[in-house]
């Protein structure tokens, strides 16, 4: 493994190079789309978040059809879903009729950034994103419970209340996906309509693979990686990945199902730097095999029967990092009565394996995959107690 080491440890060279000597990075462009009004928000620990608004393209007969919240996974940012207009899962549910809502969380897209990462990113800024920066204390680190407990309810209230409807769909991919697992074990589904998650794991099976097990065996590598500069990093990489094998690659894609432009834009305008508290609490579940806590006092995995909600769970035959029977376990153990488990391969009728991101992201992804999350959006994501018109 040690082929994967050092793809790393060259990256964290060219990002502190770059980062110090002022050298130019790729241009990287802004959030959300010219069709989308971007709207703000406060949390109640007092972080703004940043959401994109895509109204439906037709109206009709959307009357009983619950607005979607488009939540991105770890490091990344709410062009995730938007990234090029053949990939735009936001666009492709708007024009089926859908009122979209794409949400950055804190420390990504326009949402509130701490100085430090502005500042480390100098020579790559986004525009806009200087908007809400802050160089409060407080706001220099956080962990995975503050998107649960502070980010998903904040969204929640913002969208219901500005749209007028009582519940909503949540549709996450990875991370994104996860931290609302972690929500449903804590409190009610009274805002929720349904959930979908696409490649999100509520374990880590054993054995880890091996690129994991090295990342967990160099923690301190991997932990100085993430905190000293991803952002750049990533940028510095997108012109050259095709002639690289790193880790992410493995993880995160499945090389042949994928263009390698959309790779470039995800390198350049989708990854985030992350913070100190959420790397530690990521590489605890690689740990432990469970999502638990920061703290260690709530096991979200040994609650996930607690969920209810109709759910969908999508994953990659190829998924290396949320591998199919780490969401075939949360299909397993959910109580929901309305539930569906969808796996996406060669096997399954497809194309290819598809990996991380090519759920969304891949070649054949707006042929194969989004019309099969929408059919089943259409059939079980209707608000419950009254249409609410």
């Amino acid at each position: 493994m040690k082929q994967f080491l050092y793809p790393i440890t060259i990256i964290l060279l060219v990002s502190v190079v770059l980062t110090t000597s002022g050298c130019a990075v790729l241009p990287s462009r802004t959030y959300g789309a010219k069709s989308a009004e971007t709207l703000y928000f406060d949390t109640e620990d007092g972080w703004r978040l940043a959401v994109h608004h895509y109204t439906p393209k037709t109206v009709r007969n959307n009357g009983n059809r619950p607005p979607i919240i488009l939540c991105h996974g770890l490091g990344y940012n709410s062009n995730f879903w938007i990234l090029k207009e053949e990939t735009s899962f936001a666009g492709y549910l708007a024009e089926n009729g859908y009122d979209v809502w794409v949400l950055s969380l804190r420390g990504s897209g326009l949402s509130t950034k701490p100085g430090l990462s502005i500042v480390k990113n100098i020579m790559g800024i986004r525009r806009g994103e200087v908007r809400n920066i802050s160089f409060r204390p407080s706001q220099l680190n956080w962990n995975i419970d503050d998107y649960v407990n502070y980010d998903i309810p904040a969204a929640l209230d913002f969208i219901t209340e500005r749209t007028g409807k009582k519940q909503v769909v949540w549709i996450g991919h990875s991370l994104g996906g996860m931290i609302m697992y972690a929500y449903l074990t804590q409190n009610n589904d009274d805002k929720l309509a349904s959930v979908v998650t696409i490649g999100s794991p509520i374990i880590e099976p054993r054995p880890l693979n091996l690129i994991l097990q090295e990342i967990l065996r160099n923690k301190r590598l991997f932990k100085a990686f993430l905190v000293v500069n991803t952002r750049t990093g990533a940028s510095s990489i997108a012109p050259f990945h095709q002639f690289i094998i790193t880790p992410d690659a493995v993880l995160l894609y499945n090389r042949d199902n994928i263009e390698s432009e959309t790779v470039t834009k995800v390198f350049r305008d989708v990854v985030e730097d992350i913070p100190l508290g959420v790397v530690e609490q990521v590489i605890e579940i690689l740990r432990s095999g469970e999502f638990k806590s920061f703290d260690g006092e709530i096991n979200y995995t040994q609650m996930i029967d607690r969920i209810k909600v109709p759910i969908l769970l999508c994953c990659g035959k190829a998924d290396n990092l949320a591998p199919p029977e780490s969401v075939r376990y949360a299909f397993h153990n959910v109580s929901s009565e309305n539930k569906r488990f969808m796996q996406f391969g060669r096997a399954d009728g497809h194309k290819n394996d598809y990996g991380h991101n090519d759920m969304i992201l891949g070649k054949h992804a707006k042929q194969e995959i989004y019309p099969k999350i929408l059919q089943w959006i259409r059939i079980n994501a209707v608000i419950r107690n009254g249409n609410n018109d």
